[in-house]
């Protein structure tokens, strides 16, 4: 119940679209920090990253 009137307070406080769009910055960057954590570097991200998007486009029975 805590979380919900503090939610709303910051609500009523901010608006709506600026309350959606800082939970989807808080979220992006909960993300980063957490590849952050496991990488080490902004290198093993972006590292990470670049093999994620070429292995996406190549199909997985090899046809």
């Amino acid at each position: 119940m805590m979380i919900g009137v503090l939610v709303w307070i910051v609500w009523m406080i901010v608006g709506f679209w600026r309350m959606v769009l800082l939970a989807v910055l808080v979220a992006l960057f909960y993300g980063f920090g957490r590849a952050w954590e496991r990488e080490g570097s902004i290198a093993g991200i972006a590292e990470r990253l670049l093999a994620f998007f070429a292995n996406r486009g190549r199909s997985r029975d090899g046809m």
